[in-house]
C-alpha cells in the first residue's frame, strides 16, 4: 500500500459517519444532524488511530475509550460516535439541567463536553468549585451559560480551542 493509500484510507468522512449513526441508532440521541455536524466538524474524523495533541490515543471523531492499533470501519466509528455523544448528552442532562435546556445551547454544551469531558466542565479544579459555566446552567441562565464556553481554550495548557469555542458560544446562541 503506498503512502497516498494509506493517508486517504485513513481519513472518513463526517456526514457518513453521523448518517450511519442515525440510520443505524436512530433515537438514541437528542442532538441534531446539525448539532452533531457542529461536534463532528471540530473533531474530524480518522479511520486510524493516533494521538491527539495532549497525547490520549484517539480514533473515529474523537473517541478516546479503549483504542486498538487496527483500522476501524465506518460502521465501528458510528458506534463509537453514538456512544461518545450520548455519554456527553447525559452529562448535559444530568449537570447542567439538559432536559430543560433550548437545543441550540444542549448541542453546543454536548460539543464542550465531548471534548474537555463531563468533570472539567462542571468542576474548577483549581479554583476548588463548581465552573460559571455550571453556576449558570443550574440556575438557567442560558445565554450567560453560552457566553461562558470561551472559558474552556486550553488544551494541553495551549490556548488552541479558541476559535472552536467561539463557533460552539455562536451556535448556543443562535447566530
Amino acid at each position: 500500500m503506498g503512502l497516498k493509500t494509506r493517508i486517504t484510507g485513513a481519513v472518513c468522512s463526517v456526514a457518513v459517519i453521523i448518517g450511519l449513526s442515525v440510520q443505524l441508532y436512530p433515537d438514541k440521541l437528542r442532538s441534531s444532524t446539525e448539532g452533531q455536524a457542529l461536534i463532528g466538524n471540530e473533531e474530524g474524523c480518522r479511520r486510524d488511530p493516533y494521538c491527539d495533541g495532549v497525547g490520549v490515543p484517539t480514533v473515529g471523531m474523537g473517541s478516546t475509550g479503549h483504542v486498538e492499533k487496527r483500522r476501524y470501519s465506518d460502521e465501528e466509528i458510528a458506534a463509537l460516535w453514538v456512544k461518545d455523544v450520548a455519554s456527553a448528552e447525559d452529562c448535559v442532562n444530568r449537570y447542567f439541567r439538559g432536559k430543560d435546556m433550548p437545543q441550540r445551547p444542549f448541542e453546543a454544551m454536548t460539543s464542550l463536553v465531548v471534548n474537555v469531558g463531563c468533570y472539567g466542565v462542571r468542576w474548577n479544579r483549581k479554583a476548588v468549585r463548581p465552573t460559571q459555566i455550571y453556576r449558570e446552567a443550574q440556575a438557567g441562565n442560558w445565554a450567560a451559560m453560552c457566553h461562558r464556553i470561551p472559558d474552556f481554550p486550553y488544551s494541553g495548557g495551549k490556548p488552541v480551542l479558541a476559535a472552536r469555542r467561539a463557533r460552539e458560544e455562536a451556535w448556543c446562541l443562535g447566530r
